[in-house]
């Protein structure tokens, strides 16, 4: 099992998150120097997710991890996280998942978990399948500015 530390951004990782840029297919997870903002936000639940000191990737956990317009109507925690794009598809999405999860459940002892991802991020549907997650309603919602389709996925807590 892989190592990781959660904590909050300095301004320097915000920005750095802020700059990686995932290639065609997946541009709607990039964000612009104004999301850098919000990953310091104490008050928004983000967290820098490192291994062995080095950034690898965010975590989100409640309200900001949400799609505007998406059908939020059942007691869950909704997380979202990113995988630092040089590091995604090299295999380790599993255990960067597991641990968001971990952390997840011991910190906010939630019944239920949800995400919400792009429909056509097979990828990450897949790792998230493999989590223990499952396809619950398909939406369209906003996001970066446009209208997207989406899943939202749920699974129960099986204390970790």
């Amino acid at each position: 099992m892989v190592d990781y530390q959660f904590s909050p951004f300095s301004s320097a990782e915000a920005l750095l998150c802020c700059a990686w840029r995932y290639g065609p297919g997946y541009g709607l997870y990039d964000m612009s120097e104004h999301d850098a903002v919000a990953l310091l936000a104490p008050s928004l639940d983000y967290r820098a997710v490192r291994q062995g000191g080095r950034l690898v990737g965010i975590a989100c956990f409640g309200a900001e991890a949400r799609v505007k317009g998406g059908p939020y109507d059942q007691a869950a925690l909704d997380l979202g996280c990113q995988l630092d794009p040089a590091l995604c598809g090299q295999g380790l999405g599993k255990d960067f998942v597991a641990a968001v999860l971990r952390f997840a459940i011991g910190e906010f002892r939630p019944p239920r978990l949800r995400l919400t991802v792009a429909c056509d991020n097979l990828r990450a549907i897949k790792t998230y399948e493999r989590s223990g997650f499952a396809a619950v309603r398909r939406f369209a919602g906003m996001s970066r500015g446009g209208t997207h389709r989406f899943f939202l996925m749920s699974r129960a807590v099986e204390r970790m």
